[in-house]
């Protein structure tokens, strides 16, 4: 598809739908940095276009570039996709208070329901926070829903082993 999306691109260079489109296939295709490229260009044409912040932000999250994908995610209006991003790069800034009100905030906007691995984000922030019995729940939670996680399942017996003596 990059063919075709980069000779409507030709076609079409001031078109921030066609730059958003490569932009995501270049992204699907595991360049980030094409990606980022092209989604910059579509905000440049279309800045107050929500979609294309939190893709470029996307963008950013895999290549690490953090800082930017935060000062790009957070003027954004509110959504799981939004949320989900900021927690991951606030996870990664070591931000964890942050990053389980993020989490958190997905989850409300999921009507409470969540997959494995926003619960697998949300638990991982609240442990860094001391929150063990929170963490274990979140953990178990999703667990229930994929019982493939032996990481998790690891990281919940390790939370419901008792504490040593050198622990206490």
């Amino acid at each position: 598809a990059l063919p075709a999306l980069r000779r409507a691109v030709g076609l079409a260079p001031e078109s921030p739908r066609h730059l958003a489109l490569l932009g995501t296939g270049l992204l699907a295709a595991r360049d980030p940095a094409g990606a980022e490229t092209a989604f910059g260009r579509a905000l440049a044409l279309a800045p107050d276009s929500d979609a294309v912040r939190v893709s470029l932000g996307r963008a950013l999250l895999v290549q690490q570039k953090t800082d930017r994908a935060i000062a790009i995610l957070v003027p954004t209006e509110a959504s799981v996709e939004r949320s989900t991003l900021l927690g991951a790069a606030y996870s990664a800034k070591g931000r964890w208070a942050e990053a389980s009100a993020e989490f958190r905030t997905a989850m409300a906007l999921e009507g409470g329901a969540a997959s494995p691995d926003l619960l697998n984000g949300l638990g991982w922030a609240e442990l860094q926070l001391g929150e063990r019995q929170e963490a274990a729940r979140l953990f178990a939670q999703s667990l229930e829903l994929n019982p493939n996680q032996p990481e998790i399942r690891r990281l919940l017996d390790g939370i419901r082993a008792p504490a040593t003596d050198h622990e206490r």
